[in-house]
C-alpha cells in the first residue's frame, strides 16, 4: 500500500480532472507532481517530457522549450486559482522547478 500526504490525495483529485494541459503540458505536470514538493532539475524534466527524442545536443533547446510551456502552465494555474491550488516554483541559477500546494 502507499501512503500518500493529503497534498498529493489533492493534486491527484485536480490532475485528474483537469483537461485544459496540452500533452506536453500534461507530461510536465506529471513530472512534478511525481515529485510533489521537491526540486526537479531541469535536464531531468527535460528528460520525462522528450524522452522519445531526447538528445544530448538539442538540450539547450528543449530547456527553452520547458521554460516556455512552464510559462504556459503558469498562465492556466493563474487564471482559475481557486480551482488550481497549485504553482510551480523555480530556481533559476539552479536549474530547478517544483510544484507545490498555493496555501
Amino acid at each position: 500500500m502507499i501512503d500518500l500526504t493529503p497534498s498529493q490525495l489533492r493534486f491527484i483529485e485536480w490532475f485528474t480532472e483537469d483537461t485544459t494541459l496540452t500533452p506536453i503540458e500534461t507530461r510536465i505536470v506529471r513530472a512534478l507532481g511525481l515529485r510533489l514538493g521537491s526540486w526537479v532539475p531541469t535536464t531531468a524534466l527535460v528528460r520525462a517530457v522528450w524522452r522519445d527524442t531526447f538528445h544530448r545536443d538539442l538540450l539547450e533547446a528543449d530547456k527553452h522549450s520547458l521554460r516556455v510551456h512552464i510559462s504556459r502552465i503558469r498562465r492556466k494555474l493563474e487564471l482559475n486559482p481557486d480551482q488550481t491550488p497549485w504553482r510551480i516554483e523555480n530556481r533559476v541559477q539552479h536549474g530547478l522547478y517544483r510544484l507545490v500546494a498555493s496555501d
